[in-house]
């Protein structure tokens, strides 16, 4: 069955020796007492790379590494002492690279001398793979022993083998508490069953990562990721890591709700990357551009630019952004159809945690309907709704503007007052419309006359004013003010084949040299312009120093009217008006005067405007009513009969609503309605005013009578007479004094008092001074008359006198 072999034949015992030492595959090496190499086998010296003939005689120390050679002499000793010893040791290759050993030692005594016989082998790969070994150890404790990660390892009945510390300390419990354990106990999302048929999928799979929630020791919970791997070593074990990620939860909840208040924001945001490029917009960017995402990705935010900012502007822009990481401002950018739009931007330019740019976010929205309703409620609280001229605010602030220019440039300033003439008589008769129509002309025409860079603006009603910057000379001044008096007398067409006419009276005042501030020169404008109006209307005039004086003059007349009633500076007089059938006193107008401590009497031409003006009129004009009334009442009870008081009523007191009732002021009298005449004007019955129908309608329903007072003079309008059951006519005293000479006032006069009577209104005639107007009225039929011829205005106890002669 086997083949014979032939029996290798060796001479002696040495030549067996002799082949042994030299095919061992071990290394043999030969020393003697002293450490230095008798001899080496084959296997030895190769592997060290030497000849045989380079080691003999050499120490063995010169082999070993530092460490070791200073072993040498030690470990001889315990060979010779102990007869052998085994020990690792390492000795240099030739190449001097070191050949971990272990060497088996024996001692010999060989004659006269001991060596030492030692079988060296190679342990290179044991100690590669011990050292694997330990690295392997102390990885997975390393891995097992995290101080971040919890680590378990499990049996297959789900049981607790090993747990780290780290998940001791996430979890509250003690290593004994934990051991004692199964995952059910830990798992708080899954039931015992989901986590039976979870472990049976592990185990099919080999490994799954999950998130789910741990119970600690004292019943909160945290959330967890787990990591699991299952072996089959020792029947079947789970290797288990868990990471805690509270933190990174919140940080997921805070992304997603960024990412939705991204997604739903009202906002657009555009991110840019650090080289300015886009990388992500939100849907409001979307829509407020109208670009989406695929054709603006990676584009720079340039392509929304709408062309209206200069390079200064984006280079400002940057240097902020490149300074502070911020920007934020009004910006203008253009649609994707074109069209422009204002957004409110701000820029934050984002670094890393190294401080490199990483990014700019951009968030912007839409104020372009803001910005058309702030310029709207901008135009209106600076601009006139009828005209588009600039109104009192705006012409203040440019006028300001203008003063502090000039006190820089050393030039002049002009401005210009303009009242429009007669303007309240075309609005009275043809009503508000056509006024505004008319108002609205004139400030076309006046902005014609004047440069662009000139201010027209209308201050209200049918003011204007105008502001000319450095105007040249005063020659050219007037050539202006002359252009716009003639332009703005010229007739305006308004519609309906109706026609304005009116005219302007302009007052000038020059900066610096009448006023250096704004409301002087207003100031002094206006005095200009009432000095020009009184002087005839239709013209110009320049402020003055006398315009000055008066104007002083005026401010201390109106100072002492302030207090003229309460001191018992004011008296009323009356003046008789007699029956022209028989000259008996039937009537009486009652008149107010002043009588001035220092200036003494004061001309009711002067301080009657200055009261209605003040707006004193309407105390002043209630305490004539009274006194008239306390004077009917006195001479009712002197002479049994009523002596009717005519009471003067300006147009400014019937602009006051809610005024006291004229009934409960004659029950306190015990009056009757008709002992009162309320005098008006034709203009308070052209203005149309509800106030005014409203306080007419009262006195009807009281039984006071209403009177026209200077009838002729205004424009009349016929209709009203009815309309208001006007009582009486007063014949204005322009057509009285003439009419004994002039035929035209003797014709108006006769047709006024005929279309009286034929209206069933009574007449009235002013300022009868001579007999040949009193005969010339009564032929006529005029029913009263007053004026010098019968008595002058008298002061109640001369009145009195009079009616006791009577």
């Amino acid at each position: 069955m086997f083949a014979q072999t032939t029996p290798l034949k060796l001479d002696s015992a040495h030549d067996l020796h002799a082949a042994l030492f030299n095919a061992m595959t071990d290394g043999v090496l030969v020393v003697n007492r002293q450490g230095l190499i008798i001899d080496c086998n084959p296997a030895f010296h190769r592997r060290l790379g030497y000849r045989k003939d380079e080691l003999t005689g050499r120490s063995v120390t010169t082999l070993d590494p530092p460490e070791f050679a200073a072993q040498v002499p030690r470990r001889l000793a315990e060979i010779e002492q102990q007869g052998q010893a085994t020990f690792e040791t390492a000795h240099y290759r030739k190449d001097g690279s070191v050949m971990p050993v272990e060497l088996n030692a024996r001692s010999f005594q060989v004659g006269s001398e001991l060596v030492f016989f030692s079988v060296v082998r190679d342990i290179s790969e044991r100690k590669e793979m011990e050292t694997r070994l330990h690295e392997g150890i102390e990885t997975y404790e390393a891995a097992v022993n995290t101080t971040t990660l919890g680590f378990w390892m499990v049996d297959m009945d789900g049981c607790f083998l090993e747990v780290n510390a780290a998940y001791l300390k996430l979890s509250g419990y003690s290593r004994d508490e934990f051991l004692r354990l199964r995952i059910p106990d830990i798992e708080a999302l899954e039931q015992p069953a989901e986590t039976a048929r979870h472990i049976a999928q592990i185990i099919r799979d080999g490994s799954d990562r999950f998130r789910s929630e741990h119970r600690r020791q004292d019943g909160s919970r945290w959330p967890v990721e787990v990591v699991t791997s299952f072996s089959r070593v020792q029947g079947g074990r789970f290797f288990v890591f868990i990471e805690d990620i509270s933190e990174r939860v919140v940080q997921e909840h805070r992304l997603q709700l960024a990412a939705r208040v991204f997604d739903t924001m009202d906002q657009a945001v555009v991110v840019t990357d650090a080289s300015n490029r886009i990388v992500s917009i939100n849907p409001a960017a979307v829509r407020i551009t109208g670009y989406t995402f695929d054709e603006v990705r990676g584009k720079d935010p340039s392509i929304f630019a709408s062309g209206r900012h200069d390079r200064a502007f984006y280079d400002a822009m940057w240097a902020s952004l490149h300074a502070s990481r911020h920007w934020e401002g009004e910006i203008w950018d253009r649609r994707k159809d074109g069209t422009l739009y204002a957004k409110w931007l701000g820029i934050n330019a984002i670094h890393d945690s190294q401080g490199a740019l990483y990014q700019y976010v951009s968030v912007f929205s839409d104020i372009t309907e803001r910005k058309k309703t702030e310029e709207l409620v901008w135009r209106q609280a600076n601009f006139d709704a009828l005209t588009g001229l600039p109104n009192r605010h705006l012409f203040y602030e440019r006028l300001e503007q203008e003063i502090k220019k000039a006190g820089r440039t050393r030039q002049g300033i002009a401005v210009l007052f303009i009242d429009l003439d007669r303007f309240k008589e075309v609005n009275d008769s043809l009503g508000h419309a056509k006024g505004d129509a008319l108002l609205a002309q004139a400030a076309g025409r006046i902005g014609a006359k004047v440069r662009e860079s000139d201010t027209v603006a209308r201050l209200g009603g049918d003011e204007f004013t105008v502001v000319l910057p450095n105007f040249g000379d005063r020659a050219n001044l007037e050539r202006i003010a002359r252009e716009l008096i003639m332009t703005l007398a010229e007739p305006y067409e308004l519609g309906d084949d109706d026609r304005g006419y009116i005219s302007a009276s302009i007052g000038i005042t020059l900066f610096p040299d009448d006023a250096d501030n704004l409301d002087g020169l207003l100031k002094h404008a206006d005095q200009a312009m009432y000095v020009a109006k009184a002087e005839g209307r239709n013209r110009f005039g320049y402020f003055t120093a006398t315009m000055q004086r008066e104007a002083r003059e005026k401010a201390a007349l109106a100072k002492d009217l302030r207090q003229a009633l309460g001191r018992g500076e004011l008296e009323v007089y009356y003046q008789p008006i007699v029956d022209m059938t028989d000259e008996v006193i039937v009537k009486a107008e009652a008149l107010l005067r002043w009588y001035h401590p220092e200036r003494g009497l004061v001309s009711p031409m002067v301080f009657i405007p200055l009261a209605e003006e003040l707006g004193l009129i309407h105390e002043i004009g209630q305490w004539v009513f009274g006194q008239a009334l306390a004077a009917v009442a006195r001479w009712r009870d002197m002479h049994d009969r009523i002596i009717q008081v005519s009471v003067n009523r300006s147009p400014i007191q019937f602009e006051k609503p809610n005024q006291p009732c004229c009934t409960d002021e004659l029950r306190r009298f015990d009056l009757p309605g008709h002992s009162i005449t309320v005098e008006i004007t034709e203009g308070s019955l052209l203005s149309q005013s509800k106030h005014i129908e409203q306080q007419l309608l009262e006195f009807r329903n009281a039984g006071i009578e209403v009177s026209i007072d200077d009838f002729g003079t205004g424009f009349s309008a016929l209709s009203y007479l009815r309309r208001f059951d006007i009582d009486y006519l007063k014949i204005d005293r322009s057509f009285i004094s003439d009419l004994a000479e002039d035929d035209a006032n003797t014709a108006l006069t006769e047709a006024i008092i005929v279309m009286a009577h034929k209206l069933g209104i009574q007449t009235i005639a002013e300022g009868v001074e001579t007999e040949r107007q009193r005969d010339l009225l009564r032929q006529f039929g005029c029913d009263y008359a007053q004026g010098y011829l019968y008595a002058p205005a008298l002061q109640m106890d001369a009145f009195e006198q009079l009616l006791g002669a009577a």
